[in-house]
């Protein structure tokens, strides 16, 4: 009876651990997710957006869109378990509605994985080159002062390719490689907008 009762009192004298420490978790995340998961947010995105633009048009052929699609149910759980992790993480961080939100948007559109922050710090985005930034007005500025100059070109690239489309659009049809090439042209477009 003595036995038990000290072991009771060494029990509740010991602090309680979780087998899952979160914020270790979330930092140990933040290590090591964020260059894997933008690049496959970036093919995410690329697949898809030729899934768009091909499927579409009703020009693609059955190996392509085998692969494309294949491609995109391989790439999807990936996020998902990504995402409930990171709803599982941050619920010291934020209420519960904007975590199944997030949840909600990630799973239904995997690509704008791009754009989350971190799991231990809502305050941080990681940017390739940038590493962990503070998301403030001086990012905003760093960001918008970058990619001005390139979505200017990319919106002035839509003009020869619909031009092609529409002056030469026998050739067009009558060539898979170039219906493939400015597929690929309008791909590329699409996705440096959405990115």
């Amino acid at each position: 009876m003595r036995a038990a009762a000290s072991q009771q009192t060494n029990q509740m004298t010991q602090p309680h651990t979780d087998p899952i420490d979160p914020p270790a978790l979330a930092q140990w995340l933040d290590r090591f997710l964020p260059l894997p998961m933008f690049a496959l947010s970036i093919v995410y995105l690329a697949v898809e957006a030729g899934v768009i633009h091909r499927i579409e048009e009703g020009y693609v052929t059955l190996i392509e869109a085998r692969v494309m699609t294949w491609c995109l149910v391989a790439l999807w759980p990936i996020f998902a378990i990504e995402a409930l992790v990171r709803l599982f993480l941050t619920r010291r961080q934020m209420a519960f509605w904007p975590r199944f939100w997030i949840l909600l948007v990630v799973v239904l559109f995997p690509f704008v994985r791009i754009g989350m922050r971190a799991h231990a710090d809502s305050g941080k985005i990681w940017l390739p080159r940038l590493g962990w930034q503070e998301v403030d007005r001086k990012l905003r500025m760093t960001m918008e002062r970058f990619f001005s100059v390139p979505l200017i070109l990319f919106a002035l690239m839509v003009l020869p390719i619909l031009g092609f489309e529409y002056f030469w659009e026998e050739q067009v049809h009558q060539y898979f490689w170039l219906k493939l090439t400015l597929d690929i042209a309008s791909s590329l477009i699409w996705m440096a907008f959405a990115i």
